[in-house]
């Protein structure tokens, strides 16, 4: 499937992107009004690479625009934007807010699975936010880590306002203080956290489904080359404003591989 992407730009963006260029290998470019905006959507070529492809464009245009959102695989985005967050914690003063673009991501692609029923991790929870949104779905059992005694805290709060599922918090850092297999885990940590969680994935995930983000748009190769390793299948990826998030299947049948380095 061809990667979408929607900008929300400058009523003159599109003829000033012409001019310079930097649409080179865009496809069905179209402008539409926007309120005092213009909202601007095209497809390109899915490549393995195709998020830095979208994050070289999300760069260029960046002074033009508003907002810039792109997916591609199963998750290629059929409309402009994200729904709005779901739910905005009483309490914070950690990371973790419903409008940050990788939480917003993480809950765009929650809101594709069916949870009912489903045992779902949620590691490095901050506040709690997306622990609260399984919970929310259906989950039957709900696990959050985060390594910050103050964000574990805050996260109770918040489950115990919100939740009705059973559900826990747990200090640790990434799988350390896990037992047990889940069906969905979600993390939205860096891409070098990210890169230790793997290996625990077998363990953890033996069939079942992992939503990542925490990373730039910048960092996929990095990202990539750690799900190929674990034999990660990826099934689409989604970016907004420079952040990417990814849905993949974990299954317990892979086997780890050791990718030789790419040239220099």
């Amino acid at each position: 499937m061809p990667v979408t992407f929607w900008a929300i730009a400058e009523p003159t963006a599109m003829e000033t992107l012409k001019a310079k260029g930097q649409w080179l290998g865009v496809r069905q470019l179209r402008q539409q009004p926007w309120g005092g905006n213009c909202l601007l959507s095209a497809r390109l070529p899915e490549t393995a690479d195709s998020p830095l492809q979208v994050q070289w464009l999300w760069e260029q245009v960046r002074p033009m625009v508003k907002a810039f959102y792109a997916g591609g695989g199963k998750l290629a985005p059929s409309s402009p934007f994200l729904p709005s967050a779901l739910f905005l914690p009483r309490r914070q003063g950690v990371f973790g807010t419903a409008h940050h673009p990788t939480t917003r991501l993480c809950l765009a692609l929650l809101d594709l699975l069916p949870l009912q029923g489903k045992r779902v991790l949620d590691i490095g929870t901050g506040t709690g936010i997306l622990a609260i949104a399984a919970t929310q779905r259906g989950a039957a059992l709900v696990v959050a880590t985060d390594i910050s005694p103050t964000a574990a805290q805050v996260a109770r709060f918040n489950l115990a306002q919100t939740s009705r599922s059973r559900w826990a918090v747990l200090v640790g850092d990434l799988a350390q203080p896990l037992r047990g297999t889940f069906d969905l885990v979600c993390c939205n940590i860096s891409a070098e956290a990210l890169l230790r969680l793997l290996p625990d994935l077998s363990r953890l995930l033996p069939d079942g489904d992992l939503i990542a983000s925490g990373f730039l748009g910048s960092e996929w190769r990095t990202v990539r080359r750690g799900l190929l390793a674990h034999s990660i299948r990826l099934l689409g990826w989604q970016f907004l404003n420079g952040w990417l998030a990814f849905l993949a299947h974990s299954s317990a049948k892979r086997e780890t591989k050791v990718l030789p380095s790419p040239p220099l």
